[in-house]
């Protein structure tokens, strides 16, 4: 089949991953993949097609959805039209309805934010407000109009597809597919390399807990930099934080606040290259966010034979099960929080047998090639 994927946004980010690593494996299963998307970065021999928007945000999204109708100007060529995330214009609707051309839209867990609004207490800033009460229904009603108007939706999490089901999507119309992990590119490094790394960092001897992601409000880091002195008071340790985002200031000033900062390495971004060091290194890998569609970083780390210390939210419950390989609690509770990381960094063998459980399970249910086997299946259901 030759498909046409649609995306949004960029290859650098989570949603440009799954497209990326999904279009390789479709292909490799003998179908064609073209990706539209406004990212010039190299996609390993697949085709795509560069679409430039303005910077304006939320302007953007529907400029790319006018230009990429205007780029395809050969729809009849396509066996399956595949949005990821983006919504489905009313013109696209038309023109694949025309052409008898199945029309796919994926829900990477935009839902996962609304959900997110309804819980926790509105934003104090005006623009997040305007976010909250404005631009974001807005945007979710698209999704849902978008959702009515696709052949199929495929949700990236049995929690998505639920809230999609509320906003009156019919079940038989929606697919569970969840992301996956690419296990071939994190090879098992060299004991000696990692002895190296870890002292470059100055932390030989440390144990480590990880934190790997945005630094944003999402991702619950201040719950864990709250966590700390607690953790401190059981066990000594070093905390890695690797990635950059808006709270990246707010968490060093609450770490000075709370005499930890020289506990904590902010290690900002690193190359591709460097995960599977930082992921080898970590004796607990903490996952403290408050929304997820499904978290595609867990994954990559329960493949290294990593235990997870995350919140009890939706879509993280999917794949943590507390006990078996990972330990949960509820959202928000930074103590408890800090008592299971204490708990694994002092009990190293009920941490080695959560990870032992966490890696059988990536190997065998979360490839990205069995994501694409579905999808393939999926596909050939609507032609």
């Amino acid at each position: 089949m030759k498909i046409a994927v649609l995306y949004f946004g960029e290859r650098n980010d989570g949603v440009g991953n799954h497209v990326l690593h999904t279009s390789k494996c479709l292909e490799k299963l003998g179908h064609q993949i073209h990706i539209f998307w406004r990212d010039s970065l190299n996609t390993q021999n697949i085709e795509s097609f560069l679409i430039r928007t303005s910077s304006m945000p939320h302007i953007n999204r529907y400029q790319f959805e006018f230009l990429m109708i205007k780029n395809l100007k050969k729809l009849e060529e396509y066996d399956i039209v595949s949005c990821q995330g983006s919504g489905i214009t009313y013109g696209l609707y038309k023109k694949t309805k025309k052409l008898k051309t199945p029309l796919i839209i994926t829900s990477h867990g935009a839902i996962a934010y609304s959900e997110y609004l309804r819980t926790f207490p509105s934003p104090p800033t005006l623009k997040r407000k305007l976010v909250r009460y404005l631009l974001w229904p807005s945007s979710t009603n698209m999704l849902k109009y978008s959702m009515k108007l696709a052949d199929k939706v495929f949700s990236v999490s049995v929690n998505n597809a639920n809230e999609i089901k509320k906003m009156g999507i019919p079940e038989d119309k929606i697919i569970v597919i969840y992301n996956g992990v690419d296990i071939s590119k994190f090879k098992k490094i060299k004991e000696q390399h990692l002895v190296e790394f870890k002292k470059k960092l100055g932390i030989e001897s440390d144990l480590v807990v990880l934190f790997f992601g945005r630094l944003h409000s999402q991702k619950g880091l201040l719950y864990l930099i709250r966590a700390i002195p607690h953790i401190l008071k059981e066990i000594k340790a070093k905390f890695v934080f690797v990635g950059k985002g808006p709270l990246e200031i707010i968490a060093k000033q609450l770490a000075n606040k709370l005499g930890i900062s020289d506990h904590i390495l902010f290690e900002g971004f690193i190359p591709e290259s460097l995960k599977p060091y930082y992921f080898s290194i970590c004796d607990v890998f903490a996952f403290p966010s408050i929304y997820e569609g499904f978290p595609i970083v867990p994954m990559e780390v329960a493949a290294f034979g990593k235990p997870i210390v995350a919140f009890d939210i939706p879509p993280v419950v999917e794949f943590i099960k507390d006990g078996k390989n990972g330990l949960l609690t509820q959202t928000g509770d930074y103590k408890a929080l800090a008592a299971n990381i204490s708990y694994l960094l002092k009990h190293s063998k009920q941490a080695q047998r959560l990870g032992k459980n966490n890696k059988n399970l990536v190997e065998t249910e979360f490839t990205w090639e069995s994501v694409a086997r579905r999808m393939d299946d999926a596909f050939r259901m609507l032609i």
